[in-house]
């Protein structure tokens, strides 16, 4: 456990409760909640070790010993009963049935560590004190409630009615509510205040334009940027994860929005912080394999965004969902043939 890996299932009795708690842990962080249930037995052994003489110094054991080696061990001794009030009223389970089992429950996120199911070495026994496991806030409940925040969808309407500029425009957001406008956006970058309480942001991918410029044709030369999350947005919400979990904040409330005349969405993550390992690091000077992508899943930005975050980002967790006019939202998804899943908030 200290050193920061530990992978394996940890359950808390209490004297007079019995189990009170359980989780599943992947790299120290817990990554579903589960409980313990005790369960009748019809087996009544005890288990005993079997009778084995000791070896004494009689024994020749070494190499070409003429004795065959034996294990010592304790002498069994008969054990006091001890009675354990079993308070389970559930059915009476088949024979063959563990004592004990894992059942899981729900996924848990919050940065959760062995830790709290331990106690400190040389403490008492104690365990059982430490709170549960946070579980992690449905992405969908944290959708409804931004979408009925006032002030959220006053900034959302206002950036809905610049898609027609020439540069993006934005907000981030503080985990005490208020919006900051931000200043260093460009249409291939977006820089975030260096801020410890920024959970999210919410811009703008502008409609094609005219550059100005003409090809050797003597048309006009049309910028068509992506209406999509790009890499470099991608890096920004990763940065807001880390951020968070450097400052004690809930990875469930981090979020990423942006919002095109063809379709509003939304990052959210559902993952562990170690999920993160992979794309704290990762190079966002990918864009012409980012446009490779896209433009070979030209028919569904979604198909294309999903696969460049899988193909080329690899981490697990992030989740994007579309925003629709009229509030509700669904998540998108790659199904086994690469195409999308929706699956709507209800």
């Amino acid at each position: 456990m200290e050193g920061g890996n530990f992978n394996g299932y940890i359950s808390v009795w209490d004297l007079k409760k019995g189990f009170v708690k359980a989780a599943q842990f992947k790299d120290n962080h817990a990554v579903e909640d589960g409980i313990v249930e005790v369960l009748p037995r019809e087996d009544k052994t005890t288990y005993r070790a079997p009778s084995l003489n000791p070896c004494g110094d009689g024994c020749n054991d070494g190499a070409g010993g003429g004795n065959p080696v034996q294990v010592p061990r304790i002498l069994p001794t008969e054990l006091r009963e001890v009675v354990k009030i079993n308070s389970y009223t559930g059915p009476k389970p088949k024979l063959g049935t563990p004592v004990a089992y894992y059942g899981q429950r729900s996924p848990v996120i919050g940065g959760t560590t062995p830790s709290g199911y331990t106690s400190p070495r040389g403490g008492n026994g104690g365990g059982g004190t430490a709170p549960p496991p946070a579980t992690a806030a449905n992405p969908c409940d944290k959708i409804k409630t931004q979408m009925v925040n006032a002030n959220f969808l006053a900034k959302q309407e206002e950036l809905r009615k610049k898609t027609d500029l020439k540069n993006e425009t934005g907000y981030s957001q503080s985990k005490n509510g208020p919006f900051t406008p931000l200043d260093n956006l460009s249409n291939d970058s977006m820089s975030l205040p260096k801020d410890p309480n920024t959970i999210g942001y919410m811009h703008t991918h502008i409609d094609d334009y005219d550059s100005g410029t003409v090809d050797p044709n003597g048309d006009p030369t049309i910028n068509s940027p992506i209406k999509m999350f790009s890499p470099s947005d991608v890096k920004s919400f990763i940065a807001l994860l880390d951020n968070a979990h450097r400052n004690n904040i809930a990875l469930d409330n981090v979020y990423g929005t942006m919002i095109s005349s063809e379709g509003d969405y939304t990052l959210r993550f559902e993952g562990v912080y170690s999920d993160l390992n992979m794309g704290l690091n990762f190079d966002i000077n990918m864009r012409e394999k980012y446009e490779e992508v896209m433009e070979d899943n030209k028919s569904s930005r979604e198909v294309g965004f999903l696969k460049f975050i899988k193909e080329q980002i690899g981490i697990n967790g992030i989740s994007l969902f579309k925003i629709n006019k009229n509030g509700t939202s669904a998540k998108k998804t790659l199904n086994n043939n690469d195409k999308i899943a929706t699956i709507p908030c209800s």
